[in-house]
């Protein structure tokens, strides 16, 4: 879990000439003066993002969740929920960027745009509130009607870090656009 923390840029993550892969991660509230309120992939990084949540994210300029800012830098991700930011979703040059089974949602500078333009509808790819228990009171698990959770995508299986993990009954609505409150 990386919640709550704040840099200059990749308010969790700053990561450049590496390969990584960021599995069954929570990164929510993070802030970054500049790109990349939850991570920021610099020169010659190849990253992957594996049944990972990003909600609620912060940048003063780029990417409120993440951001891409050098060259020969290639992102995939996989079974991902990338919501709720007050900026772009995946904020990207001409770097490589593939998606699949991944829900980006209600992020303000937009979802499915820039590389990620054209990802919408193929590979499992949803734009659909992800449902969450208590968005506001910061419980990220799903509900059992999620499009997350396991049948929502009979293809995909679980999408995001966390299972379902209330009943439909203890649902909070959450806010239809935008960046939570933190």
């Amino acid at each position: 879990i990386f919640r709550d923390n704040q840099a200059g840029d990749g308010g969790a993550l700053t990561i450049e000439g590496s390969t990584v892969t960021i599995a069954g991660c929570l990164l929510v509230g993070n802030v970054a003066d500049g790109g990349g309120g939850a991570a920021e992939f610099g020169f010659y990084c190849h990253a992957e993002i594996q049944n990972s949540t990003l909600v609620g994210n912060q940048a003063g300029s780029g990417s409120g969740q993440i951001q891409l800012s050098a060259p020969l830098t290639t992102l995939t991700a996989d079974r991902t929920i990338i919501a709720f930011s007050d900026g772009q979703a995946v904020a990207v040059g001409p770097e490589d960027v593939a998606f699949s089974c991944c829900n980006v949602f209600g992020n303000l500078g937009g979802d499915w745009t820039g590389n990620l333009d054209g990802q919408l509808g193929i590979d499992g790819n949803v734009a659909e509130d992800p449902l969450f228990c208590d968005l506001e009171g910061g419980d990220y698990s799903l509900t059992p009607v999620s499009p997350c959770a396991p049948g929502g995508q009979p293809s995909c299986g679980l999408v995001g870090a966390l299972p379902v993990g209330c009943a439909s009954a203890d649902f909070v609505a959450a806010p239809t656009e935008g960046p939570i409150p933190l």
